[in-house]
């Protein structure tokens, strides 16, 4: 009777464990050999910072992938779902798909391996990319603000005439700290 529960209960688990088999997680792949500190972003905004050498976690759907100062290959399944992001750029990459992102302090690259990506720029333009194409990232050139007050005085004009000297002796205090009185039962 035992050995019976025992295989049901094995048989159930197997079953789950086939038709449940990632709850969740995808089946994205980032290439170990990635260079710089990749930033692994959940869609639950838990942040995982991985460096060259340390074992990479499982990536779940809806992810944003970063790499600071270096580069990294991530591929996708059917039905996966993620973000690659680089300077306020970013690119969907979902189904059977394959993306190189490099990012530096200044610039960057996305490039499409294998499958489409769809990048949305800084800007909020929208570009695909198809199999074999690049986007490069550009950190935008900022304009020199001018000069805010350049040569005005700051402040009031100190005049010596105070009219008439303050007088401490005539300030009149409340007490604000008295307790309300309570009515007498």
């Amino acid at each position: 009777m035992k050995k019976q529960f025992f295989l049901a209960l094995s048989l159930f688990a197997c079953g789950f464990v086939l038709l449940f088999p990632r709850a969740g997680f995808s089946a994205v792949v980032v290439d170990s050999q990635f260079e710089g500190t990749l930033v692994i972003t959940s869609a639950e905004g838990e942040i995982n910072l991985v460096e060259p050498g340390d074992t990479i976690p499982p990536i779940a759907n809806g992810s944003i992938l970063e790499v600071f100062d270096g580069k990294f290959t991530v591929s996708t399944e059917e039905g996966d779902e993620i973000t690659v992001s680089c300077l306020e750029n970013e690119a969907a990459v979902s189904g059977a798909a394959s993306v190189v992102l490099s990012c530096g302090e200044n610039s960057g690259k996305i490039s499409v391996v294998k499958g489409k990506a769809s990048v949305t720029d800084d800007e909020g333009k929208s570009v695909t990319l198809n199999e074999g194409e690049s986007y490069d990232i550009q950190m935008p050139v900022l304009s020199e603000a001018s000069p805010t007050a350049s040569g005005e005085e700051l402040g009031l004009e100190f005049e010596d005439d105070f009219g008439t000297e303050p007088d401490s002796t005539s300030i009149e205090a409340q007490d604000s700290q008295t307790p309300p009185a309570s009515p007498v039962s």
